[in-house]
């Protein structure tokens, strides 16, 4: 499988959990593929990648501490695994807090 094909089958997998109002299963997703990226892009500027064990936030550190990410893509990545962290397990989330996350974005 191509990156193409698992960018295609990953923005799939998303619009059909946003068509379906299911949110955990959009948080995931986007949790699941921030840390694809994270992992890729460490693997482009050092030939492998950190143990699959190793944080997402340290790795997310990692990159912007090589200049390989700005801060802006280092908040964003941070937000992506933080939110993921926490609702992930959640049966109920609470969108007005995802929201007021994300609008510290701007």
């Amino acid at each position: 499988m191509t990156e193409k094909d698992k960018l295609e089958n990953f923005m799939k997998d998303i619009k059909e959990a946003n068509e379906r109002k299911d949110i955990r299963k959009t948080i995931l997703l986007l949790g699941i593929y921030s840390e694809y990226i994270v992992n890729e892009l460490l693997k482009l500027k050092f030939g492998y990648c950190l143990d699959k064990g190793a944080p997402a936030e340290y790795k997310i550190k990692i990159l912007r501490a090589t200049k390989i990410i700005e801060e802006s893509e280092y908040k964003v990545l941070l937000v992506l695994n933080g939110v993921r962290n926490r609702y992930a397990p959640d049966l109920e989330i609470d969108l007005s807090k995802i929201k007021g996350k994300m609008r510290g974005l701007k």
